[in-house]
């Protein structure tokens, strides 16, 4: 079942555009969309939620449309932004109250559950609260309501290193009890070692999805500055030059076996193996491109 869909949304922001995106989520995913600074990936979730409208297209959530739904779709489906928007004046404990409320919880045990798990000081008010802290208690809220569909924005701009990591695996057993989930992010690492399926987004498009359960490691680098090497060995398993100026850089995403004994084929010596960034694989991406388009 699909529980989110995309279909063919455009929206403009000066010169930044979305492009006739599709895209679908189907029941049971952590779907990553990954992509750098302003390729819309936030605007994708706020458009899910109705604070956004597309210029065109149509998004539908549990087959019901964003917009004309939006009331029923926020029952089942919960928003961590990145950025907290809680009023500065209200205390942690009226907030998760309401949420129970509205969505007629009575059991308020689950919510000091994750108040201890989550390590939550729920003294004074939101506006003199750490933005940690304020994260937390989003988290929270977000969670209490057992959303079917939770979306999460850029998690990976958390800098509670602990946080980070209990956040993640709490995703990763609600997912496991039914919870779908879509991350955005701009941390491919991040994303590689949570997500099933990671669609890449890049000037409002997107430019590929992979799927996570297939791959046998995270994304790698090969550096080296050893000079007079058959290069031909790396392109033959799959490796792709990302560039040759001094040191050479292959990117490679496939069985680390066969990388290894490429490397020992080639007798490398001054050499270094390291996970892919982002950046290098969207200049992979920009490469292979401009080669297609001059065939």
């Amino acid at each position: 079942m699909e529980v989110l869909k995309f279909t063919n949304i455009s929206k403009s922001y000066g010169s930044n555009s979305l492009k006739n995106l599709n895209l679908s989520i189907d029941e049971g995913e952590i779907l990553g969309i990954v992509g750098p600074n302003k390729s819309f990936k936030s605007t994708l979730l706020r458009m899910t939620m109705d604070f956004v409208r597309p210029s065109s297209g149509n998004i539908t959530v549990f087959d019901m449309d964003s917009r004309k739904k939006s009331k029923e779709i926020k029952e089942v489906t919960s928003f961590v932004p990145q950025e907290v928007w809680f009023h500065d004046d209200m205390r942690p404990i009226a907030i998760f109250k309401n949420t129970l409320k509205v969505h007629k919880f009575k059991n308020r045990e689950e919510l000091y559950e994750l108040i201890d798990y989550f390590e939550i000081d729920m003294k004074g008010k939101i506006g003199d609260m750490t933005q940690n802290n304020r994260k937390k208690i989003a988290v929270v809220n977000a969670l209490i309501s057992k959303p079917s569909l939770l979306l999460l924005d850029e998690p990976s701009s958390i800098i509670d290193p602990v946080f980070k990591t209990r956040l993640y695996d709490l995703v990763a057993e609600r997912n496991k009890e039914g919870m779908t989930a879509v991350i955005t992010t701009s941390n491919m690492r991040e994303a590689q070692s949570i997500c099933n399926r990671i669609a890449y987004i890049n000037e409002g498009e997107i430019i590929e999805i992979e799927d996570q359960s297939t791959k046998l490691s995270n994304d790698k680098i090969l550096r080296f500055y050893d000079q007079d090497v058959d290069t031909s060995v790396f392109d033959n398993i799959g490796a792709k030059l990302v560039r040759r100026d001094g040191e050479t850089v292959y990117y490679y995403n496939q069985d680390l076996n066969v990388l290894a004994k490429a490397i020992y084929d080639t007798n490398l010596i001054d050499y270094s193996v390291e996970d892919s960034t982002l950046d290098d694989k969207l200049t992979v991406f920009q490469r292979e491109a401009v080669i297609i388009e001059h065939i």
